[in-house]
This record gives C-alpha cells, structure tokens and sequence, in this order.
C-alpha cells in the first residue's frame, strides 16, 4: 500500500562476468523500480538491492508524504460507480513515479466489476453506497511491491512486482468515506490483498450510531468473558473465513497457523477494541494468508496473501 511509507534510498552492486561493475551510492525512489526491475534476475540474485535505509516495499509514497501530480488516464462507470485509472507524477523531474498498463495487463476495469459485482451480493454494500454517483472518489493505479520471502539481512534478491492498486474512497483515515482498499497482480489478476473499514469503525466514523456501537462492546465483554462462547465464536468465525476466502476471491486455505501470540487475552482485545477476528492459515499452494473478520459485520474486512 502507499500509506505511511518513506523515500526509498537504496546502493546497489551488481556482478557481471569475471569482473564487477559497482553502482554505489543512493538513488532516489523513482528510479528503483527501473533500476531493480532492468537489472537480470541472475545478478539480482547473486548481490541483492539494498533497502536497509528505508521502506521494506518498493512501492510509491503517499501523496501525503511528497506533492506528486495525479494525471487522470481514463474513466469508466459501471452500476453508477466511477472509477479513474491515474498515473503520479513527480511535478519538479516530471518523471512518472506509478506505471503505465503494458498489453499483457490484467484490465483493472475486469476487477472493478468483480469488486462492485461481489459488493451488490456481500454483507459490506452498505459501505460502499456512499460512493455511488461520486466523482474521483476510485482510483486505480500501477504501483510495485517486493516479494517478502526474498529479502534476507535487509537485501532484496528478487524482482520487482507490479500490482494495480484499487481504492474506494478518499484518504483520511477517520471518514467513513475511506471504505476500502484492493490489490492485485498486474498479470494475472489475482487478489494479493485487501482492507476494509470494519463495521464498527464505520459506525463510529459515521457519528449516528454511537448507541448501537456501545451495545455491541458490551455484548463481545460478555462474550470473552465466557471462554466456552468465545471458542465456539471463534470456531464459527473461522469456518466463515474460509468459506469466503474461497468463494469470493478463490482461495484454499487447508491449514490454520497458531502464532505464540494467538491467546485468549489477544482475542478478546481484537472482539472488544475492533469487532474482529484474526486467523493465520496456509493455502494449498503453500503460501501463507492473514485474515481479519468482522464479526459484527459478517465479512472479511482485512486480508494479506503472502507472495
């Protein structure tokens, strides 16, 4: 995601043949994505990239945290949804800091029906109604990641990875107009990621429902306090999480992962403090998946598919 990320600077030393060619020193954060992404995967394999001294994720920041230019490429409506596919610039290098669509893409418009589609048919329609007939209130937007399970020691050996980023909403973390946030792989199409408000969060940032917020705390107290209701709770919630995981997004999950952390009391302040559940599983391709789930909600507001 693009939230609460730095300007990646990063040193590179690629080996080539018997003799070494160095690229030593910092390179500002729009010239990663060539940089990493140009160089063969053999070499990036042998040395690495260094990202030590900033983000973790190649990705581009927050229009928040550097003035960029958004350039709107095109629009696209559909069930009185708008959505505009955009690109940022950087206004002082005119350099464009997100990428533009290449032909073998996956078209974003594809999973904007899928999104509205399993909306108009899931437990959070209510969310995104407020966005019906707005304009510039959905972007859809080129941006990289790294894949995790190759940085070692803050090196990456791997290649960039091209994602669409799909989001419902503006950025202010405290309006119930920030509904929600898609990722998926530029190629093949595939969900990688997703967050949504959870039904709670939205009915306190909506500032009309503070009694019904209340009643509902009131009720997960009484429900952790019993551990045989909290563990059918759970039990129940986590065949849930498959069941959709699977169906809207096409994902098996076939095993459940326990962390040291995945207590009663680390439960009970999940039910209490945000409505939810969180499940750690593996897949069948042998990936791991983090899943949170809205309870009070009924759906799945928060899900990493681990690359």
């Amino acid at each position: 995601m693009r939230y609460n990320k730095k300007i990646l600077m990063i040193a590179t030393t690629v080996m080539l043949g018997a003799g070494c060619v160095g690229l030593m020193g910092a390179m500002k954060y729009q010239n990663v994505k060539t940089e990493a992404s140009d160089l063969k995967e053999s070499d990036v394999a042998k040395v690495g990239v260094d990202v030590s001294s900033g983000s973790m994720e190649g990705e581009t920041p927050s229009e928040g945290e550097r003035k960029m230019d958004k350039e709107i490429i095109e629009k696209y409506n559909y069930k009185g949804y708008e959505i505009s596919f955009i690109r940022y610039k950087d206004p002082k290098t005119g350099e464009y800091l997100s990428d533009k669509v290449k032909s073998r893409d996956y078209d974003y418009k594809k999973t904007f029906r899928d999104i509205i589609d399993k909306t108009e048919n899931g437990n959070w329609k209510f969310m995104f109604e407020c966005l019906k007939g707005k304009k510039d209130m959905i972007t859809a937007d080129i941006d990289w990641r790294i894949d995790n399970s190759k940085l070692v020691n803050e090196k990456y050996y791997g290649k960039l990875i091209r994602v669409w980023n799909i989001h419902f909403g503006i950025e202010d973390q405290d309006s119930p107009l920030n509904v929600a946030y898609f990722v998926t792989d530029v190629e093949s199409g595939k969900y990688t990621h997703i967050s949504m408000n959870s039904k709670i969060d939205w009915m306190l940032t909506s500032g009309n429902m503070s009694d019904k917020v209340k009643a509902e705390f009131k009720k997960y107290e009484k429900l952790c306090a019993d551990k045989t209701k909290m563990n059918k709770c759970v039990k129940e919630s986590v065949a849930k999480i498959k069941k959709q995981i699977k169906e809207l997004y096409g994902i098996n999950i076939v095993k459940e992962v326990k962390k040291d952390y995945y207590t009663h009391e680390y439960i009970s302040n999940n039910l209490t403090t945000f409505g939810s559940i969180t499940f750690n599983g593996k897949t069948d391709d042998g990936r791991k998946i983090t899943v949170d789930y809205d309870v009070e909600g009924d759906y799945i507001n928060n899900w990493d598919y681990k690359y």
